[in-house]
């Protein structure tokens, strides 16, 4: 399956990574894994990759407050 990532930037250094799926398992394995690969990526070259919250599938209505949480939070 393909999937295309979607990464927001929230305020530096706060991103958020999204995609969508009807195929919840398979996206949320897909979604890990390319934050493991960016992780990698990110140490290998000095930097420190922290997760603030883990990955999970949700309805595309909560999408939005989700983003507003991020927005409230990034102070």
């Amino acid at each position: 399956m393909f999937l295309m990532f979607q990464i927001n930037l929230i305020a530096p250094p706060l991103y958020v990574m999204t995609t969508q799926t009807l195929e919840r398992a398979e996206g949320l394995a897909k979604l890990n894994g390319a934050l493991s690969k960016i992780k990698d990526l990110i140490e290998d070259a000095g930097g420190v990759f922290n997760v603030k919250q883990v990955v999970s599938g949700f309805v595309h209505k909560n999408y939005n407050n989700f983003i507003l949480k991020a927005l409230l939070h990034k102070t």
